[in-house]
């Protein structure tokens, strides 16, 4: 092996990432599916697919579930570096992911029923 044809100076390139790669990594990494993460939304599995593509900006409130549900900072997600002053929490992946949006909007109305209850 000639170690002389690697002494030319290396270039290296940072990759760009759009907002929707990022949503797309993100989503992709927390293990859930287009279709999980519509049904989370409360969206489409094309409104999803728009924002992945960068035809579509999501809500400020479509963004914070989008962050909460993969585990990730919603500042990562809009500018691909992390606000280490004020860290999104960690959510847990696999079995302990984010519930389906029927089930949290279920045991929303069931949470509020023993409050107004209770009151």
């Amino acid at each position: 092996m000639d170690v002389g044809q690697y002494d030319a100076p290396m270039t290296t390139t940072t990759p760009v990432w759009t907002m929707g790669d990022r949503l797309r990594k993100a989503r992709e990494h927390a293990g859930i599916g287009v279709s999980e993460m519509a049904e989370l939304l409360l969206s489409s599995r094309s409104t999803v697919n728009n924002y992945e593509t960068d035809k579509t900006r999501l809500t400020d409130v479509k963004l914070r579930r989008w962050a909460e549900v993969t585990g990730v900072p919603a500042s990562w997600l809009v500018t691909g570096e992390v606000d280490t002053d004020h860290p999104s929490p960690r959510r847990g992946t696999g079995a302990d992911k984010a519930r389906p949006a029927s089930t949290w909007v279920r045991s929303f109305g069931t949470d509020l029923a023993e409050l107004l209850t209770a009151a």
